[in-house]
């Protein structure tokens, strides 16, 4: 499959699609298109692959009480960068020194977003839910389509967005099943 690249007139909306219901395989669609794709390695543990316009990263997560996602070109044994998380937000740094902000509002209807080092809002991600099926809009600032670094925060975007959803239900089926 070959993923073309994001440009200006993608900047209005985008859409992640969970491929089956209870699958881990998703892909990111404009105008039709699919740009990015994101599907997990084994259906336990954090590692993923994603693909978007001829790059190829994997996403790992680490650390307890100090969690991180570690970013590497697939196939690559060393870090490329470590996306440090935080409660409600992280920060991404990039060689050779881009910031990048991540940022929740909301509850009960999260809504994600990266922001650049100045604080300017260049991708945010509504996520809904179905029965056993995760899907999200994104949408794109102007600025947002003409970065480099675009493809790279989509994925990891998503990918942070599911590892939280993830982890809230195993917590929630966890206390439920301790209160029986």
């Amino acid at each position: 499959m070959v993923l073309r690249r994001i440009g200006p007139a993608d900047a209005t909306e985008m859409r992640w699609v969970q491929l089956r219901r209870l699958s881990r395989v998703f892909h990111l669609l404009s105008r039709g298109d699919v740009v990015a794709t994101l599907e997990w390695n084994s259906g336990f543990g954090s590692l993923a692959t994603g693909k978007a316009y001829g790059e190829s990263w994997s996403f790992k997560r680490g650390g307890f009480l100090s969690p991180y996602v570690s970013l590497r070109y697939l196939g690559a044994r060393t870090d490329y960068a470590r996306f440090q998380v935080s409660w409600g937000g992280g920060t991404l740094k990039l060689p050779p020194g881009s910031t990048f902000v991540w940022m929740r509002k909301g509850v009960w209807s999260p809504e994600y977003s990266f922001a650049d080092g100045d604080g300017a809002v260049l991708l945010t991600f509504r996520r809904f839910t179905g029965l056993f099926k995760m899907e999200a809009t994104v949408s794109l600032s102007e600025k947002a389509t003409a970065l480099r670094e675009t493809p790279l925060l989509l994925l990891l975007g998503w990918y942070t967005a599911l590892l939280m959803a993830y982890e809230s239900s195993t917590a929630a089926a966890a206390s439920v099943s301790a209160m029986s």
